[in-house]
């Protein structure tokens, strides 16, 4: 056997092993970037739900400001929950308001609770935020 003959073999082998180490980088390469892919994907979602709510949480804001009878909202009952159009699409918000220490005045002011809740486009992401305001009363 030539020398020729014996070193065919060994170029396919090298060949082969190169072959399967860059497929192993491929796969390794996408399976990086379809988890990249989804944790932008969450991102995303839980700040169009975390938006949702604060732009539920400023309407609350607003309507206590502008409001003319707070009577509605006393210690035993809370304000019912106000939806709100979110100019997010898909995204859902709502708001209650409620009282803080039974709705009695401290130093001339009223002290009322409001939770805003934020929904992302696919639902499985909820925001949700408190304040508390205080109205002259």
């Amino acid at each position: 056997m030539s020398r020729v003959a014996m070193q065919q073999g060994f170029s396919l082998l090298v060949v082969m092993v190169f072959l399967l180490v860059l497929g192993l980088l491929g796969f390794a390469v996408t399976k990086s970037a379809i988890v990249q892919e989804k944790i932008s994907g969450n991102l995303r979602e839980k700040n169009v739900s975390f938006l949702a709510a604060e732009a539920a949480l400023r309407e609350g804001e607003i309507y206590l400001t502008t409001v003319e009878d707070l009577a509605s909202i006393t210690a035993s009952s809370s304000l019912p929950a106000q939806n709100v159009v979110s100019s997010l699409a898909g995204a859902s918000a709502s708001y209650t308001i409620g009282c803080v220490n039974n709705c009695t005045a401290s130093a001339g002011k009223v002290y009322y609770r409001i939770v805003a809740n934020g929904t992302g486009v696919r639902n499985d992401s909820v925001t949700a935020l408190e304040a508390v305001v205080s109205v002259e009363e």
